[in-house]
């Protein structure tokens, strides 16, 4: 993200299927792993920033430092297919869409409100503005 005006920001958790414990060899158990893998991925705490053409998902520093392969996720709202919330606990959990299919999952406090802004931005953002 280069010095794009924010129109909208989260505290969130967001799913990193790719996350891996940078402790792993030694202090995590196999099992924990493999629970890891089955369930999706791990659940990371960061910041997620719409700006008028992309959403941003960035990890905090202490996620940074605990797990290898985190890292900025940068979402271009062109590619937004869908944007719906669902059911989580405590908080809703945003599942964003993309047009290949891939679909990027987090949760945080307001989850439907922001979910309807990151959908009606990507509407806007969509090559042909009818999203």
């Amino acid at each position: 993200m280069t010095g794009k005006p924010t129109l909208a920001r989260k505290h969130v958790n967001a799913l990193i299927p790719e996350a891996v414990p940078a402790v792993i060899a030694r202090a995590v158990p196999a099992d924990v792993v493999s629970f890891f893998k089955r369930y999706g991925g791990i659940w990371l705490a960061g910041s997620m920033t719409l700006t008028q053409d992309e959403l941003v998902y960035a990890p905090n520093r202490f996620n940074r430092a605990l797990y290898r392969n985190v890292a900025v996720i940068a979402l271009p709202l062109e590619r937004v297919a869908d944007v719906s919330d669902r059911y989580g606990f405590l908080t809703r959990i945003v599942d964003v869409r993309l047009d290949d299919g891939a679909v990027f999952n987090f949760t945080c406090f307001g989850a439907e409100r922001f979910a309807r802004t990151i959908s009606e931005r990507g509407r806007a953002a969509a090559p042909s503005g009818l999203g």
